[in-house]
């Protein structure tokens, strides 16, 4: 048997539920959500919109120098095998590619020339914050205790094991510091597929767009970007210069009476490039990328 009992409640006062959580004596304000501390208190907060906000990511802040990956934000939602969410707030962490586990590297040692991918993790019985750098772009070693996850970036290191190539990523842009040379001697001059994933994290299917930029060691060339091999699907042209080519350089990657940059969309692995000449004087460069899933 059943009962329905209706009638209006008023309280006076605070309610508590079973002296687990008291509920806001005052309203909040429009749009607001309640939220929990999971220690009993109960409050009004605005919604949270995105699964991170504030992505601050760059390395060479820390105390280790450019072995350091720095990873700050305002809270991020990371989840476990079983799909449970759980939010992380005031996010501060430091990865040191040079330690294991967590806060380092998640199996074996740092290796040259290699693109790794960075992770915050978390561990729910200590409740405890951190990041992790992994060859993995999905299923990275996970230090005991540790079982909630979230990619948030990547870094690549240098060619002396010095630590980490510079870069700076807000949110879902990520810019190196110096250009990164992709491949050099190009000379096509129709649309031909140029494999970035070594610089660009495209093996984790979530880059969105790329910027790229060439050099030329004698003469000018007009360089052609596609997201494919047909003519039609061109994004974007410029100039590869051969004036201003000085290794490393901070400067624009293009001569002055070039297009300006622009990101093209990038699908898989490959972007398609092609020159108006077939000189192979032609040096291809990564400057930022755009992640889609932050």
């Amino acid at each position: 048997m059943s009962r329905q009992v209706k009638y209006n409640q008023e309280i006076d006062g605070i309610l508590s539920i079973k002296n687990e959580y008291a509920f806001p004596a005052a309203d909040g304000s429009a749009g607001q959500v309640l939220t929990t501390d999971g220690a009993g208190a109960v409050t009004f907060e605005d919604p949270k919109l995105g699964l991170i906000n504030n992505l601050i990511v760059t390395n060479g802040s820390g105390s280790g120098g450019a072995v350091d990956v720095d990873i700050d934000a305002d809270y991020a939602f990371v989840a476990n095998s079983s799909g449970i969410i759980k939010q992380l707030q005031s996010i501060n962490v430091t990865i040191d590619i040079e330690t294991s586990g967590a806060n380092g590297l998640d199996t074996g040692t740092e290796a040259v020339d290699t693109l790794y991918y960075i992770w915050l993790i978390y561990n729910p019985t200590t409740d405890t914050i951190a990041g992790l750098a992994s060859l993995s772009p999905s299923s990275p070693t996970m230090p005991s205790g540790y079982t909630y996850k979230y990619l948030v970036s990547s870094a690549i290191t240098d060619f002396e094991l010095a630590g980490f190539y510079g870069f700076r990523q807000f949110m879902n842009e990520y810019f190196y510091d110096y250009r990164q040379q992709i491949a050099t001697g190009l000379n096509s001059n129709t649309y031909t597929a140029q494999d970035i994933s070594g610089l660009v994290p495209t093996s984790s299917g979530k880059v969105g767009s790329v910027l790229l930029g060439a050099t030329n060691t004698t003469s000018d060339s007009y360089i052609y970007l596609s997201v494919d091999s047909n003519s039609s699907s061109t994004h974007t042209t410029f100039i590869s210069s051969f004036t201003n080519n000085a290794s490393n350089q901070r400067n624009s990657l293009y001569s002055v009476d070039g297009a300006s940059p622009d990101f093209v969309p990038v699908i898989g692995d490959n972007i398609y490039y092609r020159k108006d000449d077939t000189n192979a004087n032609t040096t291809l460069y990564a400057r930022a990328f755009k992640w889609t899933h932050l």
